[in-house]
């Protein structure tokens, strides 16, 4: 027998009628009232530190508890009551897909589509935006149609000075928690209450989104990105995402692309949701009207930008969305420098839906 085994042995018996002796007696003595009262609260203290993150790895792969990795991620992002939120609980998550990281304040806790759309993700590598505001932090990136602001909020992180607009009151208190948790501050991180239109600038419409007829409407004030005062002269990046009223926000800048101040349009583009009162179809009006140079698909489950679209290509593609109901996005160059080269892509037949 070993060692240790001849002293467990001697320390059974020994210890066992300490302890009895300490249960049988009706007149404990003080001191060990105190040593088992200290003992409670030191293990009462670690099991309240003990974060569910942890209880959950500790028993990660036990067959009695079923928790997933996204699980587990979950856990480990910042959870906060927001004061302004209404009545939900705010979830901080890292934004971490791709570099500069930052944190996004959400209701849900899960992450926005776009942050895994693989073209999305390859055209900012294409236009280089991180080092192009590095390099100059004057650089403007709007985002209309902000949403939870992961965007605008990316572009921010990257260096750059952002307009965010969004309609609902809701998101705007979640853009506005996201600038706390990531320090920025406004200026140069500019969020507006406001719906971008082609109406005249402080005229109030009644919204409701499209795909929910049910949802109760939200009366707002409108604003044309041509009476924006703008912090420099010329836009790098100007991104819309608002369920099919797309040439209404590209009509309410006109003045800024006949002054080719605007040099990249990124749009989600949804032929189906498109306003019915479209005087023109709105990749020919980009294309005519607009004078965008090149005009390109992308998709999320791809890398790669096909393009550029010529007006043959316009219908292909609204038929392919229209029938699926689908929706990609569409990048147009309208800098004044840009070739065929300064975009990687492919040609748009080559694409299989």
């Amino acid at each position: 027998m070993s060692h240790i085994s001849k002293n467990v042995k001697k320390w059974i018996p020994l210890r066992l009628p300490s302890v009895s002796s300490l249960t049988r007696s009706s007149k404990p003595r003080w001191y060990n009232v105190l040593i088992v009262f200290l003992v409670v609260l030191i293990v009462l203290d670690h099991i309240h530190n003990f974060s569910y993150a942890e209880f959950s790895r500790l028993f990660h792969d036990s067959d009695d508890l079923d928790i997933s990795d996204s699980d587990l991620m979950m856990m480990d992002d910042e959870v906060t009551k927001s004061p302004k939120a209404g009545n939900f609980t705010e979830v901080v998550l890292d934004m971490n897909d791709r570099v500069p990281t930052f944190k996004l304040a959400t209701k849900s806790g899960e992450k926005p589509a776009s942050e895994s759309d693989q073209g999305l993700n390859q055209l900012y590598e294409e236009l280089h935006l991180q080092e192009t505001c590095q390099r100059d932090s004057s650089t403007i990136v709007v985002d209309v149609g902000a949403s939870l602001g992961n965007f605008g909020l990316y572009a921010a992180a990257c260096g750059c000075t952002v307009y965010m607009f969004e309609i609902k009151k809701e998101l705007i208190t979640l853009i506005q928690s996201s600038m706390n948790h990531n320090t920025f501050t406004s200026p140069p991180v500019n969020v507006f209450n406001k719906a971008v239109s082609d109406m005249p600038t402080d005229s109030t419409i009644d919204y409701r989104p499209p795909d929910d007829a049910a949802a109760d409407s939200i009366s707002i004030q409108t604003i044309r990105l041509d009476d924006v005062e703008w912090s420099a002269t010329s836009i790098y990046i100007l991104k819309i995402d608002v369920e099919g009223s797309e040439q209404s926000v590209l009509r309410s800048a006109e003045n800024l692309f006949a002054q080719k101040r605007i040099q990249n349009v990124i749009l989600k583009y949804s032929p189906w949701l498109a306003e019915q009162t479209q005087e023109k179809p709105l990749l020919m009006y980009m294309r005519r009207d607009l004078k965008a140079r090149f005009i390109y698909s992308l998709y999320p489950t791809t890398p790669t930008l096909y393009g550029p679209l010529v007006p043959m290509h316009f219908t292909t593609l609204n038929e392919q969305l229209s029938q699926s109901h689908a929706e990609t996005h569409i990048y147009a160059s309208f800098d004044s420098k840009a070739t065929r080269s300064s975009i990687k892509s492919e040609p748009f037949a080559s694409y299989k839906p």
